[in-house]
């Protein structure tokens, strides 16, 4: 896998963490998940046939995640935008400075292929970033997404990567997750009127 589709899948990345509207996040995950998936079916030629499920179970993903949580925006189409902790370009800049630390102090690589280690790591560190900084559970959980692709790319995208019964095991457990946060978005959402996390701090018992 070529490092041009590991630049794509970073910049889709951090465009989550900036954009405003959850259904340009969304939009931009589902592609970032998709251009993974039609990555990982270019190289499946030659490849083992756990390497194919693997790669159609990504394809499958890409498209839970563009139906089952475009279903749930729909269905919670927020009164007005939530306020967010930190500014866009702050959020960017966080992200990005925590993907390049996590790059400086990886191990030299021990499977051959530095570009998509380096944009592996950044990958899940820009998920777990997105999770962090923004507010809105389902932004949230659309960070979660985007590390998992990050998994995903060094699983596919390395000759001896990680096997592929472990990333379909990621995956399996990532469809669980996802269906979790969706149900959990919608109670908080009727509950609250808002996906805004910031209101689940006031909880007293």
């Amino acid at each position: 896998m070529n490092s041009a589709v590991g630049w794509v899948l970073l910049v889709l990345g951090l465009a989550t963490v900036v954009v405003r509207r959850r259904s340009v996040a969304l939009t931009l995950v589902t592609a970032q998940s998709l251009l993974l998936a039609a990555a990982a079916l270019v190289h499946a030629p030659g490849r083992s046939a756990p390497f194919l499920a693997a790669a159609l179970a990504l394809l499958a993903k890409a498209a839970v995640i563009g139906f089952g949580l475009g279903w749930s925006l729909r269905r919670t189409r927020e009164a007005r935008p939530i306020a967010e902790r930190y500014a866009a370009p702050t959020r960017g800049l966080l992200a990005a400075g925590c993907a390049i630390l996590a790059v400086a102090v990886l191990p030299v690589p021990t499977v051959g292929n530095l570009a998509v280690e380096r944009g592996a790591v950044a990958l899940v560190v820009i998920g777990l970033a997105t999770v962090v900084v923004r507010r809105a559970t389902l932004f949230q959980a659309l960070g979660l997404l985007v590390a998992e692709n990050g998994v995903a790319f060094a699983a596919t995208g390395l000759a001896h990567g990680i096997p592929t019964v472990i990333d379909l095991g990621v995956l399996f457990d990532l469809f669980v997750v996802i269906a979790t946060a969706i149900a959990f978005h919608e109670q908080i959402f009727r509950v609250f009127g808002t996906g805004d996390t910031r209101l689940l701090g006031e909880l007293r018992d």
